[in-house]
């Protein structure tokens, strides 16, 4: 954020001509300006689909308290009701959501924003993930379908300080972000938090830059499926699918065979993927629109979840997403795997010969 408004800031000002030497400067001159302003206390405020009786937690994550209840604070709701002025009410407080309080340290309320709703998108893509992942249907109709997540932030946020002030004028609007579907399934959200609890201890002990790739993951699919948009979604979560192969320089063959690794019948899956990526790029590059793109987005869906859980259960093993990628490259095939572990001991004898004596 700090880049971007300086790079705005030095276009429309036109005082100073962009060079590299220019930016540096400037970009020297922003940071010791941003890091002289103390630490202070703010929140970001907005609502969560989460049905309100059920709605009584907290969780850190990444330096963020989140609190979600059942009520928004009456300190808030005041400061908040300017927004109200300027957008319909049932955005500000749409029904039967509940409230999401996400309170960090930062120097400005821009950073606090960009900190509180980073993390809280990833917890978001780890909570929609277990919920998914717990085996629950979700059903809607063909004429307006929902997003596919269930767990999704209203479309409006605020920023505030401690007291419940605004900290600043500005709110972040979304206007794609409310849906018709909340969680509602009181028996299924202890299950849910404990599944990601489950996860974040498991992502503690991977290497940090893995850890940081995967949490990325998981905020590019909460994103991925927070919109009714259908193609946008296949085309976000195709995304996040190539992230989890650790594709590199446009080898997108390698998606669909990394991805079918991890299942049973590998042949058929990895048939089903690259029918998803031919239907993808006809999206992208000729503009083709699919019939049934939600269709799409939920077989691409049961490839993502079963990757990220292969990366969760045995990412301890490898230490990095292009180590684990090494391993989903090797041969499928019992007989290619014996003979690939025959040229690797051929070649440990060859570059490492045991010495004899005498």
């Amino acid at each position: 954020m700090l880049i971007t408004n300086m790079m705005r800031a030095m276009i429309f000002e036109r005082t100073t001509p962009v060079t590299e030497k220019n930016v540096l400067a400037r970009l020297a001159l922003e940071e010791e300006q941003y890091l002289a302003q103390p630490l202070r206390a703010f929140t970001l405020a907005t609502t969560i689909s989460i049905r309100t009786p059920l709605a009584s937690f907290t969780t850190r994550f990444r330096g963020v308290h989140v609190r979600v209840l059942p009520e928004m604070p009456d300190e808030f709701v005041r400061a908040r009701a300017k927004a109200h002025r300027a957008i319909p009410r049932e955005d500000v407080s749409p029904a039967g959501y509940s409230t999401l309080l996400a309170s960090v340290h930062a120097h400005t309320p821009e950073a606090a924003a960009e900190l509180t709703l980073d993390a809280v998108t990833c917890l978001r893509g780890m909570w929609n993930f277990a919920h998914r992942g717990l085996g629950v249907s979700l059903s809607y109709s063909s004429d307006e379908p929902d997003s596919i997540n269930w767990i999704r932030l209203g479309r409006v946020h605020t920023m505030h300080h401690d007291d419940g002030t605004r900290a600043s004028e500005g709110y972040f609007y979304d206007p794609g972000a409310v849906g018709q579907t909340l969680f509602n399934r009181a028996d299924l959200l202890p299950e849910v938090r404990a599944f990601v609890t489950r996860v974040r201890k498991k992502l503690r002990r991977f290497e940090p830059q893995y850890r940081r790739d995967l949490e990325r993951a998981f905020s590019r699919y909460a994103r991925a499926l927070d919109t009714r948009d259908f193609e946008s979604a296949l085309l976000k979560l195709w995304g996040v699918l190539e992230l989890i192969t650790h594709v590199r320089r446009k080898n997108f063959g390698d998606i669909a065979r990394r991805a079918a690794f991890v299942w049973p019948e590998r042949t058929w899956a990895r048939a089903v993927l690259e029918h998803l990526r031919d239907r993808r790029n006809a999206f992208v590059h000729e503009q083709e629109s699919n019939d049934a793109p939600d269709r799409l987005v939920w077989q691409l869906k049961r490839y993502v979840d079963r990757l990220l859980l292969f990366h969760l259960r045995a990412g301890t093993d490898f230490g990095s997403l292009e180590a684990a990628a090494r391993f989903l490259d090797l041969p499928s095939e019992q007989e290619e795997l014996r003979a690939e572990m025959r040229r690797v001991r051929r070649a440990l004898r060859f570059l490492y010969p045991q010495r004899r004596d005498g």
